[in-house]
């Protein structure tokens, strides 16, 4: 996960993923626009996701 700079921008056909781990992806700088439309997502593990600078607007569907 160390050499990911970017994910897909469209998850939503992923409608069946419950469990979504991109922790230690210290490349990454931000979370796919439509990540909010996973709507069984149920753990979103970003654990030392360092370079992460927004997440809010991105969740605005997903429950906390």
């Amino acid at each position: 996960c160390s050499n990911f700079t970017s994910l897909p921008n469209n998850p939503s056909n992923l409608t069946s993923l419950t469990i979504f781990n991109i922790s230690k992806c210290s490349s990454l700088t931000s979370l796919p626009n439509k990540i909010g439309s996973l709507i069984s997502l149920t753990i979103l593990d970003i654990f030392s996701f360092l370079s992460l600078t927004s997440l809010r607007n991105k969740i605005g569907n997903l429950y906390l």
